[in-house]
């Protein structure tokens, strides 16, 4: 069954023109191993008291995860595995080394060692914990283990002795990986250290040596690959032609939503994606593999909504893409998966399960476990929703639960749910899971409250679903009724001190006890005294929180007051002045000050340019912009120092020789930055026919908030070519740098 309504668009409040939802149980149900959809990733790098917590092992009670990957991603192409006759503590038999490689003895075991580079250089971090407590781990929570072996830096003898190691000693593997993502250039590994690169071709014939190599030691296992980095599928054909019987599973990673840009509707619809990386799998599997089409399973041993590990990671909205996710992987077929990943200690987001703090669980796991307690196991049909809400249904102990996850921002009414011909009718069991379960402080970047979905009564027959929510309704009679939710409280979430020259999102807060009061306050009254405005004065509380935007204008204090059926709540902020200067980091003082620097077209400097100075430029004798092929200059050292969060903007000189040349009147340099959080930020460009026989000062301040907040991870500043015709003549570069806020 395919996931229903994945058509996302304005949000409104309408039904299913007056008929109910209809659940079809079909003759012939399929049948999915949730416990094995709903497995984890554990690393080398976790520490053990972080393993072993009460507030963990009380989760891990809920989840009972069939299945935990280790080592731990990338580290798995960079470790030995063993270490014995190498390290002992922290000193390293350097006399083992044996050019790029090192010589273990396998005859025991010791905890193992990281490589830093392909050359066999050490790390000088090789994690917390060591490979056999991460087996010791995954065997007392009653899991599986799927182990990736290292085929970056490693060997098909030292993973055949992981196997017989692993055999030895009774830890239960259903899965070995060969190697993680060495389609990626950022795996140590992709590149050798003769230089060479790996393709699907060089990969395929790893797999082969490797699982001859592993299966030879024990024919039972189950040996898979290539764990490629996305859902595009690098290397999967070539494993799949090339691994004949050796292939047992065929295994990738996704982390769809590319880009911070993404209106929410469209980074929902991405959680889709699986399926059609699937289909493209299992035909695959039909044209070089015919015959073993139910043999070969496929598994997506990483996944989350996105790389970036900023706030959609850890707020509500991750939960419920979750959700969506978690029902699209079984939709298509996933035999197994592994989120990723059970830690983030990650300022503003992280793709955790959990904290390690101690600050409970992220919204990604009340999701998981909405599927895990509350959905069955047996697929069933769902019928037409409203557009914007996404729908599952499943038997559980063969009666039907059905999930309902609204995606838009206003509550969506249904007018009931029919089983076959049958229309529920009256009060039934369900559990909801929307900002009254978990809020997500982006201020203090942990969650004001975490709960799991709340156990409550629903009428079936005509029923609302909340704003941005998740609803598993049941045909159980309700055995219950919703407490008395006692009184509110309200509350401002504000900075104390924010910068004058941007917007900040504020928050109502209607507490009750512990976290978010049970009942419903529609709205509050918000006005704001002081230097500042909000962009309403009503705020909709229905889900115990509430949103708004207050804008400065100016320096000085704001108070933001909040009422409601006789309550009232204040916060004041400071709004700061924001000084700004221009300091330059690059002045290609000489042929050395090009070498590093990335380039398309030729780079180099010119001395003749500017008077007693040099200064880089970009030569172009018919350049044509093509994709991925357009770099005139990138920049991806940072100075030494410089305090990336307080980057606002790019600043420099760019000119141009007196023949520089286009026939595109609309040519121009595009200026963009990259930061971990998002990995392709344009801020500016500079049209190309003012450069010409000149020079141009360039001065990009960011306005963009979202921008902004991913300074902190900036790695990069890039010009690139953007023409629709041929380009010819030369680009330079004088005198770059940033502008820098709050100096």
């Amino acid at each position: 069954m395919k996931p229903k309504a994945l058509a996302f668009g304005a949000a409104s409040i309408l039904a299913v023109s007056g008929e109910p939802v209809r659940v079809e149980i079909p003759e012939e149900v399929r049948t999915v191993d949730l416990g094995r959809i709903l497995g984890g990733n554990v690393a080398l790098w976790y520490e053990s008291k972080d393993l072993h917590t009460p507030q963990l092992e009380a989760h891990l009670d809920r989840w009972k995860p069939a299945l935990l990957r280790l080592p731990g991603g990338s580290w798995s192409d960079e470790i030995y595995w063993n270490g014995n006759g190498v390290r002992d503590g922290q000193n390293f038999d350097l006399t083992k080394r044996d050019g790029h490689m090192w010589k273990v003895d396998f005859s025991g075991y010791a905890p193992g060692f990281r490589l830093s580079k392909s050359d066999g250089t050490l790390s000088d971090f090789h994690g917390h914990v060591d490979v056999k407590a991460l087996h010791d781990y995954v065997k007392a929570q009653g899991a599986a283990a799927i182990v990736t072996v290292n085929a970056g830096t490693g060997t098909p003898e030292m993973a055949a002795e992981w196997v017989r190691w692993a055999k030895k000693e009774g830890y239960r593997v259903d899965y070995w990986e060969v190697g993680n993502e060495l389609d990626g250039e950022w795996e140590l590994g992709h590149v050798g250290p003769d230089g060479k690169v790996v393709d699907a071709a060089e990969y395929a014939r790893r797999f082969v040596a490797f699982a001859k190599a592993m299966k030879v030691v024990d024919p039972t296992i189950k040996v898979g690959g290539p764990t490629a980095s996305n859902d595009q599928l690098p290397f999967v054909e070539a494993v799949i032609r090339e691994g004949g019987e050796l292939l047992d599973f065929v295994t990738f990673h996704t982390y769809p939503v590319l880009g911070g840009g993404k209106s929410e509707a469209e980074r929902f619809a991405k959680a889709d994606d699986v399926g059609a990386a699937v289909e493209k799998i299992r035909g695959w599997i039909a044209k070089y593999q015919p015959g073993r089409e139910d043999e070969i399973e496929i598994g997506v041993t990483e996944w989350h909504k996105q790389v970036m590990e900023t706030r959609p990671t850890v707020d509500l909205s991750s939960g419920l893409w979750t959700a969506v996710f978690v029902g699209s992987m079984a939709a298509s077929g996933v035999d197994f998966a592994n989120q990723w990943d059970y830690f983030s200690d990650v300022g503003g987001g992280g793709h955790g399960l959990f904290g390690k703090h101690g600050e409970g669980a992220r919204a990604s796991f009340h999701a998981m476990m909405l599927w895990r307690e509350h959905m069955g196991s047996q697929w069933a049909d769902l019928g037409e929703l409203p557009k914007g809400v996404v729908g599952f249904a499943t038997l559980k102990e063969g009666r039907p639960r059905v999930m309902f996850i609204n995606t838009t921002r206003d509550a969506v009414g249904m007018d009931g749910v029919a089983v076959g011909n049958d229309v529920l009718t009256g009060g039934y069991k369900a559990w909801l899971f929307s900002q009254r379960e978990y809020f997500w402080n982006p201020y203090e970047q942990r969650p004001e409250w975490s709960h799991p979905a709340r156990e409550t009564a629903m009428d079936a027959s005509k029923f609302e679903l909340p704003p941005f929510s998740a609803l598993v309704l049941s045909d159980e009679p309700a055995e219950r009724q919703d407490e008395d939710p006692g009184q509110p409280a309200l509350e401002i979430l504000l900075p104390d001190e924010a910068p004058a020259d941007l917007p900040v999102e504020g928050f109502v807060l209607v507490r009750g006890g512990k976290g978010a009061w049970a009942g419903t306050l529609d709205e509050v009254e918000l006005s704001v005294e002081g230097v500042g405005q909000a962009d309403r004065q009503k705020v909709s509380t229905v889900t115990s929180v509430g949103t708004f935007q207050l804008s400065a204008g100016g320096t000085g204090r704001a108070t933001v007051k909040v009422r409601a059926g006789g309550m009232i709540a204040e916060k004041t902020i400071h709004w700061a002045e924001v000084k700004e200067r221009a300091q330059v980091f690059w002045e290609f003082a000489g042929q050395e000050s090009v070498a590093g620097l990335e380039h398309d077209y030729g780079l180099g400097v010119d001395g003749q340019v500017r008077p007693n100075q040099t200064v880089a430029v970009a030569s172009l004798e018919k350049a044509i912009d093509e994709p991925q092929k357009n770099c005139l200059l990138a920049i991806k050292e940072m100075p030494e120092g410089l305090k990336k969060d307080r980057v606002g903007g790019v600043t420099g000189l760019l000119g141009g020789s007196a023949d520089l040349k286009t026939d595109d009147p609309h040519a121009f340099v595009q200026v963009v930055v990259q930061s971990n959080l998002d990995h392709w930020m344009p801020i500016g460009k500079v049209p190309l026919k003012e450069l010409v026989g000149g020079w141009k000062s360039l001065s990009i301040p960011v306005s963009d908030l979202r921008v902004l907040e991913s300074m902190h991870e900036l790695y990069a500043v890039r010009f690139h070519l953007k023409s629709k015709s041929p380009v010819s003549g030369r680009i330079y570069f004088d005198d770059l740098g940033f502008i820098l806020r709050g100096e």
